[in-house]
């Protein structure tokens, strides 16, 4: 996807995938965070979740300075817009912004292409959460559990890190 297409539609391949919580859920969000910085998620080839929150030049953590920022599995990604990962910026929104980017997919994460991977699955008491046991020879299937993060835990994690980024400023 060029800068051009930034924010338009972003379709992944659902086929052999089981039903499940991601049927209902879109494959790009693009929003704004309550602290006001520029976000996405976006949902990876494999069916996890990517999220993606950009500063502008002046902010501490632009380039990557991020050190402190507390996020699910840590970053996995920097870097200014590239591919799906950019924005069609507001009036008076500056353009060169650089994306700080985490995923779902480390140990303990579930993705719904790899269900040949699991036995089964179970949802928790409130209905909302699936975990899956692996199928390994070396393990008891209840020695590895995953849970499908969905989009509404993605959007949470960029929440919690645009606030981190504000907090940031405010202690300039």
């Amino acid at each position: 996807m060029s800068e051009e297409l930034a924010g338009q539609p972003h379709d992944v391949d659902r086929t052999g995938w089981p039903r499940g919580p991601w049927d209902d859920e879109p494959d790009r969000v693009d929003f704004k965070t309550a602290a006001g910085f520029p976000a996405i998620a976006l949902r990876n080839p494999s069916g996890f979740w990517c999220g993606y929150v950009a500063v502008s030049p002046g902010h501490p953590a632009y380039d990557g300075n991020d050190e402190s920022i507390e996020v699910h599995g840590g970053f996995t990604y920097g870097g200014k817009c590239a591919g799906a990962v950019c924005h069609v910026p507001e009036p008076g929104e500056p353009a060169d912004v650089f994306w700080l980017g985490f995923d779902f997919a480390h140990y303990g994460d579930a993705h719904p292409s790899k269900h040949d991977e699991w036995d089964a699955y179970t949802w928790s008491a409130d209905g909302r959460t699936q975990y899956w046991g692996a199928r390994a020879r070396y393990m008891r299937p209840d020695d590895v559990r995953g849970v499908y993060r969905d989009l509404a835990y993605v959007r949470a994690e960029c929440e919690k890190v645009g606030k981190q980024l504000a907090a940031m400023v405010k202690a300039l």
